[in-house]
C-alpha cells in the first residue's frame, strides 16, 4: 500500500461515514471525509484523492450531472469512484451508470470489511496500471508500436461553416487490430462514420473539444456497433488533430458485475486472470494460486501448494543462462528486504512440458495492522515471445556480422590478393617486352616458369572466387552420386603431379580401390584440388604428401591429407575457417594464399553433409580431415 494513496469518503450520514473511516484506518489507508457535495468538490479539487467512496444519497439533489463531472472535470483528478447505497441499486440506475461510465464500483449495505477492502485493492491495481500506461506513452513514441492498447491518430473534417462533422483515421498501430478486429490497412484513410458504419461519428463532440482546446481526457464507454466496452484516452496533437489510446475492457466490466454478485465469484475472477498469481507466507511457502499460475508453471495445485521458493526442484536460470538460486528469487528477496521486488526476469523449466518458459515476476509484500509482513503476493506474466524475438534479433545481428565479414573478405581479395599476382605477371611480361634480346635462354626459361606459376595461382584464385560467389548467392546445388574415391583422388593428383615434381614433393595414397562415397562430383573435385594444392604450397622441397581414407563400414568415410610442411600454431588452426579473421600466408616458395580455398572446402563439405577439421604442429606438418557419406550398395 503506497503512502501517497488517499481515499475520500463522502456521506451525509455520520454513522456510515465512521464505518468506512474505521475500516480504512485499520487497514492503514490515508483518509479524508466530506458530508456535503460542496465540501466533497472542494477536497477533490484541492487534494485530488485517488479513490472516492460516494453515497448516492449525498448527491441525489445534484442528479446525474455531478457523476459526470467526476469523470470529466480535470480539476478533480479523475478518482476511482465507488458508489455506496443503503438499498440495492435499481436495474435502471445500473444501466444508466454503466452506459455513462459514472462509477467504477458499487457497494450496498451491509458494508463488510472484506468487500470494502477488495474494492480498494482493485482500485489500487487499476490506478497503478493507468499511471504506468501514461508514463509509458510519455516516455517514448517508439513504444506505440509495441503497446498492447490500440492507438489511432485522426484529423477532424469540417464543413464550410467550420463545424466538425467527421474525422479521418491517419495512423494506427498493430494492437488496434486486436482491440477492434479491424485491419490497419482497412482503417487508414477511412472516415469514422464509414469505418464504424454509423450515421454520426462516435464521440465526435468530445474528440473535437480535445482537438480544439488541447485538453486531454479519458473515459469508459459502451460502443454499440461492436457491443463492447472501451477505455479511451484522447490527446490533442495540434489543432484539428488528435490521438486515441483505447483498450477493450468488456471482460473487465463483466468481471465487475461478477464482483457485485458475490465474494465467491470474486475469487473465481482472480483464478481466471491471465496473470499468474500465487500467495506465499513469510517463510515463502505457497498458500494458494490461480489457474493461470498452474498453467504457466506446468504444475497441478497439489504439486504447487506447500512448495517454497527454496525448493531445490525449481530449475531456474537468469537471462545469461546462469543458475538462479532459490534464496535470490523475488519472494525470498522481498521477505529479506521487507519491501516489494519488481520486474525480475526468470527462466523456469517445466518438467511436465519439457520446455523453459520466461517469466517477468513481481513480489508485493503485504503487512498486518501492526506493520508486520504477513504474506507476499507473487504475480508473473509469460514473456517467452519477447525473449524469442530477442534471440531472433541477436541471431540476425550475428548473421549480419558474418555477411559484412564476407563482404570485407571479398573486397580484400579484389583489392589486394587479385592485384598482386597480376602485378607480378605484368612485371615479367614487361621484362620480356623490353629486354628480350639481352636475355639468355635460361633466363627466359626461368621467367616463363614464373609466369606459368603466376598464371596458375591466378587461375586457381579466380576459380575459387567464382565458386565462392556462387555459393553465397545460392546458385550452387548439390547433386550427389556414387563415386569411386580412389579414382577421383588419382585424377586430382595427376593434375598437380607436374607442380609436385618441380618442387620435388612426393604425393602418395593409401586408399582402397573399392571405397565409394556419395557426393557431388564437382564439389569433391574442388575440395581435393584446394587441399592438395595447399599441402604442396606449404611443403618444402623433398617433402611428402599422403592421401588416405578409412571407413566406419556403415555411414561415413574419413579422408585425410597429410603433409610434412611448415605446420601451423594452434591459434592459426582455430581461425582457419573464420571468414572475419585474416589467415593468409605465403607458401615455402613464396606462393600466395588468401584462405578462400579453405572456406570453399568447408562450404562444400557441409553441403555434402560432412564435416572438416585440421590438426597441425609447427615445423612438423598438417593433416586436414573431412568426412563424406558412404555410398551404400
Amino acid at each position: 500500500m503506497s503512502k501517497d494513496f488517499r481515499i475520500l469518503v463522502a456521506d451525509s450520514n455520520p454513522e456510515i461515514l465512521n464505518v468506512f473511516l474505521n475500516i480504512l484506518k485499520e487497514a492503514d489507508y490515508s483518509t479524508l471525509s466530506a458530508n456535503t457535495v460542496k465540501k466533497c468538490s472542494s477536497i477533490l479539487a484541492h487534494d485530488k484523492p485517488d479513490v472516492l467512496i460516494l453515497s448516492t444519497q449525498l448527491v441525489d439533489q445534484q442528479g446525474v450531472e455531478f457523476y459526470r463531472m467526476l469523470k470529466t472535470n480535470p480539476e478533480f483528478g479523475k478518482p476511482f469512484v465507488i458508489l455506496i447505497s443503503l438499498s440495492p441499486f435499481t436495474a435502471e440506475f445500473r444501466a444508466n451508470a454503466l452506459r455513462e461510465g459514472l462509477a467504477d464500483g458499487y457497494l450496498i449495505r451491509p458494508y463488510e470489511d472484506l468487500k470494502v477492502l477488495a474494492w480498494i485493492h482493485t482500485a489500487e491495481l487499476m490506478l497503478t496500471a493507468r499511471r504506468e500506461l501514461k508514463f509509458a506513452i510519455s516516455k517514448s513514441d517508439n513504444l506505440v508500436a509495441s503497446m498492447q492498447e490500440g492507438v489511432y491518430v485522426h484529423e477532424l473534417i469540417y464543413d464550410q461553416s467550420g463545424r466538425a462533422i467527421d474525422y479521418r483515421i491517419l495512423e494506427a498501430n498493430a494492437a488496434s487490430e486486436r482491440q477492434l478486429n479491424i485491419k490497419v490497412e482497412h482503417a487508414l484513410g477511412k472516415l469514422a462514420s464509414e469505418l464504424f458504419d454509423a450515421e454520426s461519428p462516435p464521440f465526435l463532440d468530445l474528440y473535437a473539444k480535445v482537438a480544439e482546446t488541447g485538453l486531454s481526457t479519458s473515459f469508459e464507454q459502451y460502443f454499440p456497433p461492436m457491443e463492447k466496452y472501451f477505455n479511451i484516452s484522447v490527446y490533442s496533437l495540434h489543432k484539428g488533430m488528435f490521438a486515441t489510446v483505447f483498450s477493450d475492457i468488456t471482460e473487465h466490466k463483466v468481471f465487475e458485475k461478477v464482483l457485485l454478485e458475490s465474494e465467491e465469484k470474486y475469487k473465481n475472477l482472480v483464478r481466471d486472470m491471465q496473470v499468474g498469481v500465487i500467495l506465499q507466507d513469510p517463510k515463502a511457502q505457497i498458500l494458494m494460486s490461480n489457474q493461470k499460475a498452474l498453467e504457466l508453471l506446468g504444475l497441478t495445485e497439489d504439486q504447487l501448494l506447500g512448495k517454497t521458493s527454496f525448493d531445490p526442484s525449481w530449475n531456474v536460470i537468469h537471462e545469461d543462462g546462469s543458475p538462479f538460486p532459490g534464496e535470490t528469487h523475488p519472494v525470498p528477496q522481498a521477505i529479506a528486504l521487507n519491501h516489494s521486488v519488481d520486474n525480475v526476469i526468470m527462466g523456469v523449466y517445466r518438467p511436465s512440458v519439457g520446455d523453459r518458459i520466461w517469466l517477468r515476476v513481481d513480489a508485493e509484500v503485504q503487512r498486518d495492522k501492526s506493520g508486520i509482513l504477513s504474506q507476499v503476493v507473487c504475480s508473473f506474466v509469460d514473456i517467452s515471445d519477447r525473449k524469442e524475438a530477442e534471440a531472433i534479433l541477436e541471431a540476425k545481428i550475428v548473421e549480419l556480422a558474418k555477411v559484412m565479414a564476407e563482404r570485407d573478405k571479398f573486397f580484400s581479395i579484389l583489392a589486394h590478393d587479385l592485384r598482386t599476382p597480376f602485378n607480378g605477371f605484368l612485371g615479367l611480361t614487361q621484362i620480356i617486352a623490353e629486354d628480350l634480346n639481352n636475355l639468355k635462354i635460361n633466363e627466359v626459361q626461368e621467367i616463363a616458369i614464373q609466369m606459368s606459376r603466376s598464371a596458375t595461382n591466378l587461375y586457381r584464385l579466380l576459380t575459387n572466387l567464382l565458386e565462392w560467389s556462387k555459393v553465397k548467392r545460392g546458385l550452387v546445388h548439390s547433386n550427389p552420386i556414387q563415386l569411386n574415391l580412389r579414382t577421383v583422388i588419382d585424377e586430382n593428383i595427376l593434375v598437380l603431379q607436374e607442380s609436385a615434381a618441380m618442387k620435388e614433393v612426393v604425393i602418395s595414397t593409401d586408399i582402397s580401390t573399392e571405397m565409394r562415397v556419395l557426393a557431388d562430383p564437382n564439389m569433391l573435385h574442388t575440395i581435393l584440388r584446394n587441399l592438395l594444392s595447399n599441402a604442396l604450397k606449404f611443403t618444402r622441397a623433398g617433402g611428402n604428401v599422403m592421401v588416405s581414407a578409412k571407413s566406419d563400414h556403415h555411414s561415413w568415410i574419413e579422408i585425410s591429407i597429410h603433409d610434412t610442411g611448415i605446420g601451423m600454431t594452434q591459434e592459426h588452426v582455430n581461425n582457419l575457417f573464420k571468414i572475419d579473421v585474416d589467415t593468409k600466408r605465403q607458401g615455402t616458395q613464396g606462393e600466395q594464399s588468401t584462405g578462400l580455398g579453405l572456406m570453399l572446402c568447408k562450404e562444400f563439405v557441409e553441403i555434402n553433409k560432412g564435416r572438416i577439421w585440421v590438426k597441425s604442429k609447427v615445423g612438423i606438418g598438417s593433416t586436414f580431415y573431412f568426412t563424406l557419406p558412404c555410398a551404400l550398395n
